[in-house]
């Protein structure tokens, strides 16, 4: 590049408002050699000379993001968005370079982030007494599972799902209003701040981040796609979210529908003892958009002349790569793999590391810990 352009066109920092589908890399930071979402925009960004990059919200392997937003500088080049865009893959689209304080840190500037969860419906299915002799299930219930025979390389203390149903029979599963109610109820007891440690890795009980402010989460009305199997979407509004927190959010409410562990349960969670929360799959993860409305306020009145950052302008853009490429895989990959019948079916042959606190009027038994 010559001194006459880079004069031309010197460093200024923007607020880069893009999404994607995460399905083949290894999470969005940047983790040598791995390909990352963000390894992937460097490439890309470097092009249009950027440097000191900071993002708003990471996700894991294989989540996806209709909206999330890093900062970097780079030269004000014209048309940036398409110079960008042609470099990266189709999974990754930039919607658009929004010019920001020079102290605008994407971190530190998010004042909340909206998640939302799409799992089928059939893994609310109620399990068997056998799995979970100490949850209010009826011992003739889904009585499918059976002692592993001597021999067995999990042991003899294990239970194995034998998983009679077909895919079929699960497609054809449809959840009730009592179990949706549940859910709801579960859900409930979320919001608000408390002490999420059981839901996240190497966190104690004591340790200050451990507290986190939820302000809603809800489940969606059901719906049933074309393969006839149905879905729902869990909503998850906070400020901000440990490693893993939100699937263990989503795995454990879905623990205590599927053996009818009262709701009570949640809230004894926020406590010292520690439990082993399963953790839903990546697949069906999606982060909505973060959140940037005290920046925007404080902003608006000294620099009417930029725009806002929000993601509500540019649906027009968002909605073609949702349904083209992350819907469209997360649908798929469960239609071929059948993700969400082999995580019940992990879960199920490892009952002991969950069914002792799951009881019949939620509290949490250590003397049944194994």
């Amino acid at each position: 590049e010559s001194k006459q352009s880079k004069h031309s066109h010197p460093k200024q920092r923007f607020a880069v408002l893009f999404g994607y589908c995460g399905t083949g890399y290894k999470g969005s930071q940047i983790n040598p050699p791995h390909d990352t979402i963000e390894s992937e925009f460097m490439k890309a960004a470097v092009k249009a000379g950027s440097v000191g990059l900071n993002r708003c919200a990471r996700t894991d392997k294989g989540v996806h993001a209709a909206g999330n937003v890093v900062s970097l500088k780079m030269r004000a080049i014209p048309n940036l968005v398409e110079a960008l865009n042609e470099h990266l893959p189709p999974q990754i689209r930039v919607y658009d370079c929004l010019r920001v304080t020079g102290s605008f840190n994407a971190k530190n500037h998010c004042g909340g982030r909206q998640y939302e969860y799409f799992m089928p419906t059939y893994i609310l299915k109620k399990s068997s007494h056998t799995l979970y002799p100490h949850s209010s299930l009826p011992e003739d219930s889904n009585e499918a599972a059976q002692p592993l025979t001597e021999g067995c390389e999990l042991g003899g203390s294990y239970v194995v799902v034998d998983s009679p149903e077909t895919h079929e029979e699960l497609r054809k599963f449809r959840v009730g209003q009592d179990e949706l109610a549940h859910l709801r109820e579960i859900l409930k007891t979320y919001e608000g701040t408390h002490n999420f440690h059981n839901f996240t890795v190497h966190c104690k009980f004591k340790d200050r981040h451990a507290g986190r402010y939820i302000t809603s989460v809800t489940a969606c009305e059901p719906f049933v796609r074309p393969d006839g199997t149905e879905w729902i979407s869990l909503r998850v509004n906070g400020q901000s979210f440990m490693l893993h927190q939100i699937r263990k959010m989503v795995g454990f409410a879905v623990m205590l529908v599927r053996t009818g562990t009262p709701a009570n349960l949640v809230a004894r969670v926020y406590k010292d003892e520690k439990i082993n929360i399963p953790k839903a799959p990546a697949l069906g993860l999606l982060l909505r958009k973060p959140l940037f409305d005290s920046y925007n306020k404080t902003h608006k009145e000294k620099h009417a002349d930029r725009p806002e950052i929000d993601f509500e302008p540019y649906q027009h853009l968002i909605g073609p790569l949702v349904e083209e490429w992350i819907n469209k895989d997360m649908y798929k990959e469960e239609i071929d793999k059948h993700v969400y019948k082999g995580w019940l079916d992990g879960i199920d042959m490892r009952n002991l590391d969950y069914a002792w606190w799951l009881t019949k009027d939620g509290s949490i038994r250590t003397d049944l810990k194994p």
